[in-house]
């Protein structure tokens, strides 16, 4: 029985982690809270370290292409990974809950970051996402509530549901002038500056925006999404909806 399938996953801690398909025989062995992945290793799978709490820093291979979904979903001690250059991938929850982790760095080339992948990362201060991104996903950067800067690239045309929700220290979000549509959305953080209005043609989902927008401010939209609130978020809105 791999550590993946433990009824206790921390005692089960210098057990090997599965984390690579059965049929690759990848394993790794977690020594004094760090763990490196094997040489050669191209998918992190999903769930590999699953609520892995004592797991503290993580070295990855050059040959690391993809993260599976919940890879590190729960891991609350993870404070340091180094992404290699060649990653394209990151599932959704891949760090979902990482409290721990105050920055990242994301490599060029990666063109896909899952839904709810950052999510509830209190620590997380800065980010910068990067050019091969196209698309923030639904909850990406749900309730990241030390994040006070994004830069958001160029590429950007699409931005999900509630992807920074949450979010009470972000003051000021500039958008790419390419940004084609955003959820229902961005929404109701604990942003603390007077919110520019929204016109009906920004509010819909899939819907255009008005290409000289650039909001210090996003503020509450209808028809938010139900969260599954496995962490509480500790930030409260003072903003009333749109008119």
């Amino acid at each position: 029985m791999s550590a993946n399938d433990h009824p206790s996953r921390e005692a089960a801690l210098y057990h090997p982690w599965q984390v690579g398909s059965p049929a690759d025989g990848w394993q790794v062995t977690i020594t004094a809270g760090h763990a490196t992945l094997p040489d050669g290793l191209t998918h992190l799978s999903s769930r590999a370290f699953l609520e892995c709490k004592s797991l503290a820093s993580v070295t990855c291979p050059s040959s690391l292409v993809s993260i599976g979904d919940r890879a590190f979903d729960g891991c609350t001690s993870l404070a340091s990974i180094q992404l290699p250059d060649g990653l394209t991938s990151v599932g959704r929850h891949a760090f979902d809950g990482c409290s721990s982790l105050a920055s990242i760095e994301l490599p060029a080339g990666l063109a896909l970051v899952g839904a709810y992948a950052f999510r509830y990362c209190a620590s997380l201060a800065s980010l910068s996402l990067p050019p091969a991104l196209c698309c923030v996903e639904v909850g990406a950067f749900y309730c990241c509530s030390s994040l006070s800067s994004v830069t958001l690239p160029a590429s950007l045309v699409s931005i999900g549901t509630a992807a920074f929700d949450g979010c009470s220290s972000l003051a000021s979000l500039p958008l790419p002038a390419g940004l084609a549509s955003i959820g229902t959305l961005l929404s109701a953080g604990c942003f603390g500056l007077p919110p520019l209005l929204f016109t009906p043609r920004t509010t819909g989902h899939r819907q255009p925006l008005l290409p000289l927008l650039l909001l210090p401010h996003l503020r509450r939209l209808p028809r938010q999404p139900r969260l599954h609130r496995r962490r509480r978020c500790s930030c409260h809105s003072s903003l009333s909806p749109p008119l």
